[in-house]
């Protein structure tokens, strides 16, 4: 009998301790940089290398999950999910750049808009092409090609709002020789202080 209540003891006490073992699951918040205010319906997936090659690498990736977050940010994964994203989560929300997804705190930017005119003072080459470049604290656009420009252009440049943006201007002098990663000269660069979330901001630069 003695031994018969110490087994089933035994057995409940181990019942108890399964039941109280935490779920697998691995939380990540979304926040809006600068603000930190967590950002509901941000869309994510999850890639993983479809096909790996011992000498180049993965050379294909494709996307086995996908999901949102909460109102308050957040989502959870499970430890298998973030396993097997070996090529990174992707996040993406309307009027945001996209964020890069994982365990724990991630920030998205906001956009900004800039509508910057550029006045052409200095006596360039009939073949010289431009590019530009915005930067942010911490995030960067691709150089994106304009091509010639005229005398007087407006361009508008999508900018990281709520925080300092710097853009950068890129000739080419000889586009015969010269293809679109070519773009090395930095030929000026204008400093913006603040560019409003979601918003335009004009700004004039005479290069």
């Amino acid at each position: 009998m003695r031994y018969l209540f110490f087994w089933t003891f035994l057995v409940l006490l181990i019942s108890c301790k399964k039941t109280e073992e935490k779920p697998d699951s691995i939380e990540m918040q979304v926040l809006e940089y600068n603000t930190t205010t967590p950002l509901a319906n941000v869309g994510f997936r999850l890639y993983t290398c479809a096909h790996y090659d011992f000498v180049f690498g993965c050379t294909r990736v494709s996307s086995f999950f996908s999901g949102s977050t909460d109102a308050q940010g957040i989502y959870r994964f499970t430890s298998q999910q973030l396993n097997k994203a070996n090529e990174g989560i992707e996040l993406i929300k309307s009027q945001y750049w996209k964020g890069s997804g994982g365990e724990g705190v991630r920030y998205m930017v906001p956009e900004g808009w800039l509508n910057a005119q550029l006045i052409k003072e200095t006596a360039y080459s009939d073949t010289t092409l431009f590019a530009y470049k915005v930067v942010g604290m911490g995030a960067e656009s691709n150089r994106i090609f304009i091509g010639r420009l005229p005398n007087d252009t407006t361009i508008r440049m999508r900018a990281f709002g709520n925080q300092l943006n710097t853009i950068e201007l890129y000739t080419s002098a000889d586009p015969l020789l010269c293809l679109y990663l070519c773009f090395d000269e930095l030929q000026d660069t204008m400093v913006i202080q603040n560019v409003p979330r979601f918003q335009d901001l004009s700004v004039t630069r005479r290069y």
